[in-house]
């Protein structure tokens, strides 16, 4: 994710990862964005700065509440892509929002996204208990306050979706979201990456390894204890892992639960035309970095009632709620 945050009547952008610089005349620039997640870990080979090749153009693929609020629009959206770098200019008078850029090869396939967060900048909190203390975000991922809902995560993707009380989407969220079965597609990270607005569902257990796994094969390092290109933390911020938040003498429950604004999961499968939400918003459920490699179709999550369990669906919507990275 991007930042664009209010600061003295002008802008101040932050890209995932160490390249990006900040400019305060109203102008952004995506850093590098010939390289996978700006120059992070690609967990599958190894390697950092993974380089895109390819690259011919950039579009908006949405926008939260209307159009122009994140990317300034003006009968087109005031973004461009040359020589490796994509650049952004925000609205001549800064507006919350948020809105997902991709760019694409000559023939409108996505190469990679970014998550552009128009929001006053996010505090960092402080909790301690039992032993164990977080510094972590004031808002879930994508929320415009510290008491939205944000975005929901299928786990180890980087791509948002649409959370239990969404707003308004540019294009409407039927046409700017779709879904694919497990089972019908190239079930990889490379078809995810491809299709950053597609819900890749699964049902009855019909899904690879009989569970609820939006890839063909498992891989528990999409998301890890270290920050991955697949992580979609700002720059500063990480997916917490299991043992950020496991209690010291509980290993089935963590504090962490009073950290997060609960919003349900999300899902779109078993016969569903569209995004249904389960026990919103009264139940919680938030996603830590941790997959179990015993289980590897299983993540761990905290529940609202605070117990650090995992769940057999890795294709389930959670949201995220971001701790300091102590490495970034």
């Amino acid at each position: 994710a991007l930042f664009v945050q209010q600061v003295d009547s002008t802008c101040y952008n932050q890209i995932s990862g160490r390249e990006m610089r900040a400019w305060f005349d109203g102008q952004g620039q995506l850093e590098h964005a010939n390289v996978k997640g700006n120059g992070g870990l690609d967990p599958q080979t190894g390697v950092k700065a993974t380089v895109l090749t390819g690259m011919a153009g950039v579009k908006v693929l949405w926008e939260i509440n209307a159009q122009g609020r994140a990317v300034k629009y003006d009968g087109s959206y005031a973004v461009s892509y040359s020589n490796g770098l994509v650049s952004f200019s925000t609205p001549d008078t800064f507006q919350a929002g948020a809105a997902y850029v991709g760019v694409v090869d000559a023939s409108d396939n996505v190469l990679w996204s970014w998550l552009i967060w128009a929001t006053d900048a996010p505090a960092t909190l402080t909790y301690s208990e039992g032993g164990k203390t977080w510094n972590y975000m004031d808002r879930n991922l994508g929320a415009l306050s510290t008491s939205g809902y944000g975005f929901m995560y299928q786990w180890g993707r980087k791509d948002p979706f649409p959370t239990y009380g969404s707003t308004t989407f540019v294009p409407a969220m039927g046409t700017a979201f779709s879904h694919a079965h497990v089972n019908d597609i190239d079930a990889t990270t490379a078809y995810a990456v491809a299709h950053p607005t597609t819900f890749i569902s699964t049902s009855d257990g019909s899904g690879f390894d009989s569970k609820h796994n939006w890839l063909e094969e498992s891989c528990n390092t999409l998301w890890t204890d270290s920050k991955t290109i697949y992580d979609p933390s700002p720059a500063g911020w990480k997916i917490p892992s299991y043992n950020d938040v496991v209690r010291t003498d509980d290993a089935s429950y963590s504090y962490f639960y009073h950290c997060y604004t609960n919003a349900g999961f999300g899902r779109w499968d078993n016969g569903y035309s569209a995004f249904h939400y389960g026990n919103a918003p009264g139940t919680g459920y938030c996603w830590t970095s941790t997959s179990r490699t015993d289980y590897p179709q299983s993540a761990y999550y905290i529940r609202s009632s605070g117990q650090l369990t995992y769940v057999n669906a890795k294709s389930d919507g959670y949201v995220i709620r971001c701790i300091v990275d102590p490495d970034n």
